[in-house]
């Protein structure tokens, strides 16, 4: 009897596991590129991505607002309204700006904070342009008869004509910061030598009206381009 129950204790006590083995020990962690860059370790290849599609993007604006600028400026140096070529150059940047990025990599804000950044500053700068030549080929004809008139009266009074053009370029000097009216002048002197003609308000309505323009042709060209 002791004999048959040390044989049933015996077949009832399992087996020791074999040395050196663990059922319940941790198996290697796997980690994906995405899974170090979200860890902080690696760079990830598609943020590199995106930065080019974007500098591709912004290029392409950029080249595609050319066409409009140099339209704009010789449009409006011929005294042309200018601003109507604020459509063109809207359209370029919008269309320039969808070729480079027809992958669709980029957010759909990138590229309105692009194109709106971009057609600011050329119709800012294309406008200036324009009304800096054109005083600057009208200004000098207006300042000889200036001079002609005084001449006249110095002329009366005993007063020479070096005398009068010192008077005239001192005058100049003091409303427009220069006596030389040459391109540069009146474009690093922008806002002072509008204001010395009386002309703000007349610039900056047709800057207004230059973006209404741009703006209403870059919203269709992009709600046509996104449909």
């Amino acid at each position: 009897m002791d004999d048959f129950r040390d044989t049933q204790q015996t077949e009832g006590t399992s087996a020791p596991a074999p040395t050196g083995y663990a059922p319940d020990a941790a198996k290697e962690a796997v980690f994906s590129a995405d899974d170090v860059y979200f860890m902080g370790k690696l760079p990830s290849g598609s943020e590199d991505s995106m930065f080019m599609s974007l500098l591709k993007a912004v290029g392409g604006a950029l080249v595609g607002a050319l066409p409009g600028i140099i339209l704009w400026i010789i449009i409006g140096r011929f005294g042309f309204l200018a601003p109507l070529c604020g459509g063109i150059l809207a359209l370029g940047t919008v269309a320039g700006y969808i070729f480079m990025s027809k992958d669709g990599e980029l957010p759909r804000i990138y590229g309105i904070v692009t194109c709106v950044a971009i057609i600011v500053v050329a119709i800012f700068l294309a406008e200036k342009v324009v009304w800096c030549w054109r005083m600057a080929d009208m200004f000098p004809q207006i300042i000889q008869q200036i001079r002609e008139t005084m001449y006249l009266f110095g002329e009366i009074g005993g007063v020479q004509q070096e005398t009068v053009d010192e008077i005239v370029d001192e005058n100049l000097r003091e409303g427009l910061g220069f006596s030389e009216c040459t391109f540069s002048n009146f474009f690093f002197n922008f806002g002072r030598s509008l204001e010395y003609f009386g002309v703000t308000g007349r610039y900056y309505f047709n800057l207004m009206f230059s973006y209404a323009v741009a703006g209403a042709s870059s919203y269709w060209m992009y709600r046509k381009a996104t449909r």
